[in-house]
């Protein structure tokens, strides 16, 4: 693994794979600096990401020194306490990534990891119940799904859009909300 400095952001590089595991921090985007409070869930999802590939290499491959062992998970751990904390959704996101992949191969399981990190996430730290139990209501969904196609609704959607902006716009006009 090296470090690289393409377009202004650094990544962290797996040469095996030749892919992004880790997106640090932007020094710039338009000569405008960033700082850690305007990270989004992208980097929420990179870490999660990071944090799967060194529980495969560390837990799973086991053929590599244990100093790089070392250097990976205090990679992990940098990654997980500068910038983790200041994304979308913070460490309990990272969590969700994680627990999603170790239950990848039972929807009843990710749907439960869902409901309960949807639970503690906006119920108990957030104390919004609303949103708590409507992640509950999709988790529900999830494991009711039958892994086939719906059916083709793709047109209505493509009418409804702009015609409920119109109605709506329509309504704004006559009624002179702004």
């Amino acid at each position: 693994m090296v470090f690289r400095f393409k377009e202004e952001v650094f990544l962290l590089y797996d040469l095996d794979r030749d892919c992004p595991l880790l997106f640090a921090l932007p020094l710039k985007w338009n000569y405008v600096w960033y700082s850690y409070y305007e990270l989004n869930v992208l980097y929420t999802l990179a870490i999660g990401m990071f944090a799967i590939y060194c529980y495969e290499k560390v837990f799973i491959e086991r053929h590599s020194k244990w100093y790089e062992y070392i250097l990976l998970l205090f990679t992990l751990f940098v990654a997980v306490r500068t910038i983790g904390n200041y994304s979308d959704y913070g460490f309990l996101g990272i969590v969700l990534v994680f627990g999603l992949y170790l239950t990848r191969e039972n929807r009843f399981a990710q749907a439960s990891v869902i409901a309960a990190w949807g639970m503690y996430f906006y119920g108990i730290q957030y104390n919004n119940w609303y949103s708590a139990w409507g992640v509950v209501v999709a988790s529900i969904l999830i494991i009711l799904y039958n892994g086939k196609k719906g059916t083709n609704l793709k047109y209505l959607f493509y009418i409804f859009y702009p015609a409920h902006l119109l109605i709506l716009g329509i309504i704004n006009i006559v009624f002179r909300f702004s």
